[in-house]
């Protein structure tokens, strides 16, 4: 979802994590403009420091500065983490 905020665009992002690991964080890089060329110049990267749990959706906000919704014909977005968190090992009987 994306609506007009302040000298930008709020995106309501709905981030699903289909592995078997916990990322702990991640960043987010952003690219946008009328068209690809356009996007050269309107970059953000995010740090999203919250925990994205295996299997499972998660809802996070992120503000894009300067643009306007009517100039938002491209979006690139790419994701990384560095982090990852594996459940402790079951007991052996």
């Amino acid at each position: 979802d994306m609506t007009p905020y302040a000298n930008g665009v709020k995106l309501k992002l709905k981030i699903g994590n289909p592995n078997a690991v916990n990322f702990d964080g991640i960043k987010i890089n952003f690219s946008w403009g009328k068209d690809a060329k356009d996007a050269l110049s309107n970059n953000k990267e995010v740090d999203l420091p919250t925990v994205f749990v295996s299997g499972s959706w998660t809802f996070q906000d992120v503000i894009l500065t300067p643009a306007k919704t009517n100039e938002m014909g491209y979006l690139s977005v790419s994701a990384s983490t560095n982090q990852i968190g594996l459940r402790p090992p079951y007991p052996l009987k």
